[in-house]
Parts: structure tokens; C-alpha cells; sequence
């Protein structure tokens, strides 16, 4: 599967009755990675989290398959990590002596090979990673096909025009090859073109409410795509062999904005919190994009890795190692929207489309850290209220790397040690949030190559001093994350309502260890 961003609810450690959590177990027999018999232990789970009705408002958790591979022990110089199971209910079992104190869990989905490492104190871990495709369902159907005929549908394309489909239930975005349309036709292998958002492809089920829609992009500026009209059908069976012929009706005019006041208060929030860390000339803090469209579900965290594969983003600039908004696109600008806001409204189109209109907005100031190697760093938000004059996470500020300072220049000279060593950082004054991850990569030349991702809910990361190695540089991108309703009680999982995410994003200043 592609890579997800990880959602986790961790209830932190106190009493098992307030939280309903389940009693601790004794075992009579240590399981892998434990060294005594008659351990005790508490449950832990890591699922995937997938939407669960048509229009994505109720999710469900299921097993990770197949299974990620897991390592949970104390804090860095406390103790040796130890394997631990994977059951096929998706939990694991944490030894109690972990709990009240500092513990790590380090797992690796499958198909991956980059380490995700939380650091925390908490009784009974509870992790989602999101996924947006179903999971119950079997393989596309072999050389199966759906011819599109839409009633309205320019017989030709028209200047910079671009046809697509999109799909709900198995979320796709895919677009039409120059020879799958005919005058006010599509046929589009649906098998072997459409490209999911998150998750593997599945067939798509009518009865559940999944849908077909064939749109067209219209180039409108330099800077401005948006879809001009669509066409809808939920008769989305396909059968080996066959291509499944659909009629729909075109609707022409279904994306409208508006252009409110503007505002230049997060332009300068990013350029305070990065220092001379800030891009200049060409990169300086002017660029930004917005994209209006479609979320799989409200109820999942909307922002996942940029993956090869896929880009919301019809033009513009996607910084190669930002998170990406999980969204089905209508309105594409990549120009700076504090100079150029804009709200949106989605008319004329079917009322079974059910999935919550959202907007992703992000202003962002790129620096060349040295050598040609260009790093992006960025205030961005999804939103259901389709306002993008709040942009609610905290940029980070102040890094140190023990006593190395990352907040003023790239290139610090950091001191090889196989000890421990601590990355800090203080939130950007004012501001707050809930949650950080935090990605160490090493530089390959002007490429990033990620050597392992870290979740903490405090400004704070411990890291082994080997993952380090003199004579290599690293870079360490910091994104904070705002949107979880019930952060001060541990739960990182249940989001905001209305939805409204924020995320930061700054690579602080580069080292080289010698």
C-alpha cells in the first residue's frame, strides 16, 4: 500500500475504568520479544482506519495486512527494543514494567522500509493508519472497462482541457489518455488507469453508494485550473471481459468562488518562525496554492506523504517531502492565497455526491540549503468551512540539537556520537499544537532520503546517536499538526468538528556530522 500518515490515540496512563480500557492479563508464558514467564501485559492495537458509509462520516478500524512488523521497548539508553506479535485482531501486547515511564513502539508497515517511532507515556496505545479504499472487496475484474457516454460533453477538447475520472469507494483521480475519447465518449480501463489516492484499487459497488464521474479541466490562467463540468452515474459494476456502457447527463458550470478581503498575517507568521532560515528572491514566502474539492471522509486525518503516484494538485508546486491533502481536486491555484483568497461553492451536481466539500490551503517560502538542495517549508490547512484565514498549527522555532543551534544557518557542524542525542524545539509564540512528527533524512546530493519517522505529542525527541554517521549530512523536517479534539486527554485519533486541520512544516537548519 502507499505510504499514510499516522492518526494515534494514546490514553495516557491513570485508571482503567475512566478510560474503559481493558484490564491488564496475566499470561503464563512469555510471548516473542519477552524474557520472562508470567509477564503482565496490556493491549495495544495498530489498524488500519477506513470510511465506513457513503459519505465517509462513520469509519471503521480494521487489521493491517499483511502485518507491519513491531518493536516496543524502553526510552533510547534505557533498555533494548524486543519484537512483539502481531495478532490478527491487529493489537500487540506492551509489557507492564513500560508503563509509567517513557516507552518507545517502533513499527514498519508493510511494503515499507522507513521506521515510524513514537515516543510516550501511555497505558494502552490505541493507532489508525488511514486508508480510503475498501478493504472487503476483490480484485478489478480482468479486462473490464466503462464506456462513458455524457450527453453535453464537448465533442472536442478544448484549449488546455483535460479529461479525468474519479471514483468514490475506492478513491481515485485518474487521468484520460488522449485515445480513450471520442467526440462525447470515454472509455477508460478502469483496471489499469485509475490511480487510488490512499490504498490499494478495489471494484467499485453502486449499492454502497460508490459512483463515476468523467469531468474536464479547463486551463484558466497560469496559475488556475478548475473543472468545468462533470458527469455522474452510480452504475459502476464491472464484469470480466466487458465494458460496462453508461449514459450521464453533462453539467457544465458546476465550480463557482468568490474573492473576500485578503490578509497578509500568515505570510508573515512563516517568514518570523523561519529566521534566515527564509528563501529570498524567487523563493521568498510568495507562493502558496489552493485546491477545492472533495474529502473521502471527514472523519479520517487528511493529511497523508506526498507518494510518486499521486498528486491532488492539477498545477503548481508540490514540495516533494510536504504532506498532501487527501482530496478529490475541482479547483486547483497555485498562487499566493493571502494575496489572492478565494471561498468556494459546488453547484449542479448530483446530491448523491455525499462526500464533505473541503479546501487545502498553504502558504510556503523555499531556501536552497546548500548545493542546489531546495527545502519547503509551509503553513497549510483542510477545512470544511471553506475559510482560509485561519491556519490553526504552530510553526516550530528555536531547534537545537543538544546544544547545536538549527535555527539560524544550514551546514552545522554536529559532533558523531553513539550516545543518545535530543532534537527541542519551542512552538512558535501564541500558537499551539497537538501532535509532531518529526522526519530525520539524510542528503543524497539535492535529494532527501528518509532514515526514520518519529510521532511525539511534546516538543521533545529522543534519537539514537548511531542513526547519525560522521562524514553524512541530515536534515530534520519538523510538521506539527492541529485538529484532534481530545489532544489533552491523549487522543490523537478523534478530530475537530467543523473539520479544520493545520499543519506546519520547517526543515530546520542542515547538519554535517563529523
Amino acid at each position: 500500500m502507499r505510504s499514510a500518515a499516522l492518526c494515534l490515540l494514546g490514553v495516557c496512563f491513570g485508571c482503567n475504568q475512566i478510560f474503559g480500557l481493558n484490564p491488564t492479563v496475566q499470561i503464563d508464558a512469555a510471548g516473542p520479544g519477552l524474557d520472562a514467564p508470567d509477564a503482565a501485559f496490556v493491549y495495544g492495537s495498530l489498524r488500519w482506519v477506513v470510511p465506513d458509509s457513503p459519505d465517509g462520516s462513520m469509519v471503521k478500524e480494521v487489521p493491517i495486512s499483511p502485518a507491519p512488523t513491531l518493536l516496543v521497548g524502553p526510552a533510547i539508553s534505557m533498555g533494548p527494543l524486543a519484537p512483539a506479535t502481531y495478532n490478527a485482531d491487529g493489537t500487540f501486547n506492551v509489557p507492564f514494567d513500560l508503563i509509567g515511564r517513557t516507552w518507545r513502539l517502533v513499527y514498519t508497515m508493510p511494503n515499507e522500509t522507513v521506521p515510524h517511532e513514537i515516543q510516550w507515556i501511555v497505558m494502552r496505545p490505541h493507532l489508525v493508519v488511514p486508508r480510503v479504499s475498501r478493504l472487503e472487496a476483490g480484485p478489478v475484474p480482468a479486462n473490464s472497462n466503462y464506456h462513458v457516454t455524457a450527453t453535453g460533453f464537448p465533442t472536442t477538447p478544448g484549449f488546455d482541457s483535460l479529461a479525468m475520472v474519479v471514483t468514490s469507494g475506492t478513491f481515485t483521480n485518474s487521468p484520460v489518455a488522449n485515445g480513450e475519447r471520442s467526440q462525447n465518449t470515454i472509455t477508460f480501463d478502469y483496471g489499469f488507469r485509475a490511480l487510488p489516492i490512499l490504498g490499494a484499487k478495489a471494484p467499485l459497488d453502486g449499492a454502497k453508494g460508490d459512483w463515476l464521474m468523467a469531468v474536464e479541466w479547463q486551463h484558466q490562467t497560469l496559475t488556475t485550473d478548475v473543472v468545468s463540468g462533470v458527469a455522474w452515474t452510480n452504475q459502476v459494476a464491472l464484469t470480466a471481459n466487458t465494458t460496462s456502457m453508461i449514459d450521464a447527463s453533462w453539467k457544465n458550470n458546476v465550480v463557482t468562488k468568490s474573492t473576500p478581503t485578503n490578509s497578509a498575517v500568515t505570510t508573515g507568521r512563516l517568514l518570523a518562525a523561519l529566521g534566515n532560515l527564509r528563501g529570498t528572491g524567487a523563493n521568498a514566502a510568495t507562493q502558496g496554492h489552493v485546491t477545492y474539492g472533495l474529502s473521502p471522509s471527514a472523519a479520517i486525518n487528511p493529511f497523508v506523504p506526498a507518494t510518486a503516484g499521486y498528486s491532488p494538485f492539477r498545477v503548481g508546486m508540490s514540495a516533494p517531502y510536504e504532506e498532501v491533502p487527501l482530496v478529490l481536486p475541482l479547483f486547483d491555484d497555485a498562487s499566493n492565497p493571502e494575496a489572492n483568497p478565494q471561498t468556494f461553492s459546488l453547484v449542479d451536481v448530483p446530491t448523491q455526491v455525499l462526500q464533505p466539500h473541503v479546501l487545502y490551503s498553504r502558504v510556503q517560502d523555499s531556501r536552497d540549503a546548500g548545493g542546489g538542495l531546495l527545502l519547503t517549508s509551509s503553513l497549510a490547512l483542510v477545512t470544511s468551512g471553506l475559510d482560509e484565514t485561519m491556519y490553526p498549527a504552530a510553526m516550530s522555532t528555536l531547534e537545537m540539537l543538544d546544544t547545536t543551534p538549527l535555527y539560524a544557518n544550514d551546514r552545522m557542524p554536529f559532533a558523531a556520537t553513539p550516545m543518545p542525542v535530543t532534537l527541542t524545539f519551542t512552538p512558535e509564540a501564541g500558537q499551539s499544537a497537538e501532535r509532531y512528527t518529526v522526519t530525520l533524512y539524510e542528503i543524497a546530493g539535492t535529494s532527501l532520503r528518509p532514515i526514520r519517522i518519529f510521532d511525539v505529542v511534546t516538543p521533545t525527541v529522543k534519537i539514537d546517536g548511531a542513526l547519525l554517521v560522521s562524514g553524512h549530512s541530515y536534515a530534520f523536517e519538523i510538521v506539527a499538526k492541529k485538529g484532534y479534539a481530545n489532544a489533552m486527554d491523549g487522543d490523537l485519533a478523534t478530530i475537530a468538528t467543523p473539520l479544520l486541520f493545520g499543519a506546519s512544516t520547517k526543515f530546520a537548519g542542515t547538519i554535517i556530522v563529523q
